[in-house]
């Protein structure tokens, strides 16, 4: 976003309140000192009452400055967010990076509002809801703007996007809602899984953006850990990325998602060879039956093999699985922990079953079982700080409110808590911070989390600084 701001001449500044040190106070002064023209906000989940609470501060103290709302809630909660706190003057939903230039244009007076795509706005006393807009050109899009962070704030890891949308669609999940459909929300309702799936877009990147970008990010910051961030990586880019590296003696490592039966044996063996520390699998259930209502077309024994074949090439294995999927029963999910068990991969990851937008699910709930109920999106708003989404009830399975679904399963599956608040050992980011510093992972995580929980910011600069050190020393550049 910044660089798409920063290519209509205007400058950017960055508030991370996530990081060690920062509040709203630095917020404020920033919008005293700087007048910006706007204010933008990401709202995710977690922490978005707070972000809302920062807003009406913001208009409280400075009424003139305008407020752009963005990010995954929007996407998924679109009007209802400009409704909850009252506070955003526009909100901008799907990708951002056109619409954000467009509303530029538009507080310029050099555009009508209503030509302004993704936007969604008050008028007349009513809300409304400009066109989307998905960009086919994907190389016409600014690469990340990453002097926009203080790095030295940071670990030296980037992510590279290659690309936007999925060819698959598991039941649950709404990634292809996010990264855009070619048909609208309400013409997909009570379709199934296939109908729902020949919808979906899948929008790729050139391989010689892809390796400017990396050629870039190496060259001039001197950064050397990658997390490929493709829901479902393209075989042939990602082989492209692993040859180029290899060619060109790049002492790099990177981490990415990986998918049971997608990659070939041999691809496994250039991951390795090309710096591939870690995959995260959503392996979801060790159930057949299961797997197949999930959307997730392969065996239980495609799963042993995919493992067995990662191992076999020194790659970690992150892998996901999902409690409390309609249908469950302590059957299925004992046949999960069993070969979770089994499997004896790196980091196993229990993530509670939850009503996502845009997914199969949530389109035709009937098929799996579910009942959705009319105000679900209101209820999904709660603040997770009170309770988590799958303890919320907004949909029930076979009949029973889903807190009580969960409930049943609870105890059984021994989860602990929800996936975005898991241990940082569970992640397969410090599988490349680990490896980068020499330190055994465990140690690692202990030492971050104890500077975190103390406040420990000497520490944990001094780590930051030492793992840019090495970095740049793999780039060549000191």
């Amino acid at each position: 976003m910044s660089s798409a701001i920063r290519s209509k001449g205007y400058g950017t500044e960055l508030v991370d309140l996530n990081h060690l040190g920062k509040s709203d106070k630095d917020v404020m002064e920033s919008i005293r000192s700087k007048k910006p023209l706007f204010v933008g906000f990401k709202l995710i989940g977690n922490g978005l009452m707070e972000l809302i609470d920062l807003a009406k501060d913001i208009k409280r103290h400075y009424p003139n400055t305008v407020l752009v709302g963005g990010g995954p809630q929007v996407t998924t909660h679109r009007e209802k967010l400009l409704e909850l706190g009252n506070v955003f003057d526009f909100l901008v939903f799907g990708e951002g990076e056109t619409a954000i230039q467009e509303l530029i244009d538009f507080l310029e007076g050099k555009l009508e509002i209503a030509r302004v795509r993704n936007l969604i706005y008050r008028s007349k006393g009513s809300i409304v809801a400009n066109p989307g807009l998905l960009e086919t050109n994907l190389d016409m899009l600014p690469f990340p703007d990453w002097d926009l962070f203080d790095l030295n704030a940071y670990f030296p890891l980037f992510m590279i996007n290659m690309v936007r949308g999925c060819p698959h669609q598991c039941s649950f999940c709404s990634h292809n809602y996010f990264w855009g459909r070619e048909e609208q929300d309400e013409n997909l309702r009570g379709k199934d899984l296939e109908t729902i799936k020949a919808h979906n877009t899948v929008r790729k990147r050139s391989w010689n953006s892809i390796r400017k970008e990396l050629v870039r990010n190496i060259g001039r910051y001197g950064v050397t850990l990658f997390e490929i961030v493709d829901s479902t990586p393209d075989i042939q880019l990602l082989r492209k990325y692993c040859q180029y590296i290899l060619k060109n003696s790049l002492n790099v490592n990177w981490v990415g998602f990986g998918r049971v039966g997608y990659y070939s044996d041999e691809l496994y063996s250039l991951f390795s060879k090309s710096g591939c520390i870690a995959l995260w699998y959503g392996f979801e259930s060790g159930n057949q039956e299961l797997l197949m209502k999930m959307g997730k077309f392969y065996s239980v024994d495609d799963i042993r093999h995919t493992v067995e074949t990662a191992k076999r090439q020194g790659i970690k294995v992150i892998g996901a699985f999902m409690v409390g999927f309609p249908g469950e029963t302590s059957q299925t999910l004992d046949d999960t922990l069993k070969l979770m068990r089994e499997l004896d991969i790196n980091t196993p990851v229990l993530i509670p079953f939850f009503l996502q937008r845009g997914s199969p699910i949530e389109y035709n709930p009937a098929l799996y079982g579910v009942t959705v109920r009319e105000d679900w999106l209101d209820l999904s708003l709660k603040p997770w700080s009170e309770r988590e989404q799958h303890q919320i009830d907004y949909f029930s399975v076979n009949g029973m409110p889903s807190s009580e679904w969960w409930h049943q399963f609870e105890k059984q599956s021994g989860y602990k808590n929800w996936v975005d608040k898991r241990d940082l050992s569970e992640t397969e980011i410090l599988e490349l911070l680990a490896d980068l510093l020499d330190i055994e992972r465990e140690r690692l995580v202990r030492i971050i989390n104890s500077a975190i929980l103390n406040e420990d910011k000497k520490t944990l600069s001094e780590l930051i600084c030492e793992a840019w050190e090495r970095s740049r020393k793999r780039a060549g550049l000191l």
